[in-house]
């Protein structure tokens, strides 16, 4: 769905290196990207592009693999696959798209959903692209970003909160409420991300599960 809207200009001031961390309208308070027409910076300075000539080439280039997904903890393939980087990413680089058909909010999505808002969702089970692998952690290294592009039309990427050295799992968080969390992408039976700062550890370990619990998983 389109937006509705004025057009608003970035009102950053020059000496903020990028608008990544600033207090950008566009980032801010209307969720827009900055492109040439709202904004001073230019393609490189500007931490709230997404689509620059430039950005579309890097995304478009093998950076990762699917994998079957281990932690240190939970090393079952029926967590399902993970995305693991063959390049190393700086902080606040873009990792990709995530691309898939937008939908209105149901009950019973896949688990490959994401939410962009105002009762709308990404779902990438059937046409979505490699991002779709890549797994929640209550600890990530990325970041799920929405924006309002230029034509108006939400979209997502995957940004990386912090360094991400070569065979590093890459991981952002599914939901920031762990209820919804735990209901939806745990299935209420806890999470299986092994980090430290897991918000609710399965206390059992998927490995030990019965034969009937594997036809019963669907872990995001």
């Amino acid at each position: 769905p389109r937006l509705k809207g004025k057009q608003i200009t970035c009102q950053c001031k020059q000496n903020h290196p990028n608008c990544v961390h600033s207090e950008c309208a566009n980032n801010n308070e209307f969720s827009r990207e900055c492109d040439q027409n709202n904004c001073s910076f230019g393609e490189t300075d500007c931490g709230n592009r997404f689509t620059t000539p430039m950005q579309v080439r890097a995304q478009s280039r093998a950076r990762f693999v699917v994998l079957e997904f281990k932690s240190d903890k939970y090393s079952d393939p029926r967590v399902g696959s993970g995305a693991k980087a063959v390049v190393p990413f700086s902080e606040n680089e873009i990792i990709g798209e995530y691309i898939g058909e937008v939908k209105k909010r149901e009950e019973n999505m896949s688990n490959y959903c994401v939410d962009i808002g105002e009762g709308y969702v990404i779902d990438a089970e059937k046409k979505g692209n490699a991002m779709r692998f890549i797994q929640h952690s209550c600890d990530p290294n990325c970041e799920l970003i929405v924006r309002v592009h230029q034509d108006m039309r939400k979209r997502a990427w995957i940004r990386a909160s912090k360094p991400i050295a070569v065979g590093e799992w890459i991981t952002y968080k599914y939901h920031s409420n762990p209820a919804v969390l735990q209901q939806f992408f745990f299935n209420n039976q806890g999470c299986v991300c092994g980090s430290k700062r897991c918000l609710k550890p399965r206390e059992i370990a998927i490995q030990n599960a019965t034969p009937a619990d594997i036809d019963d998983e669907k872990i995001g």
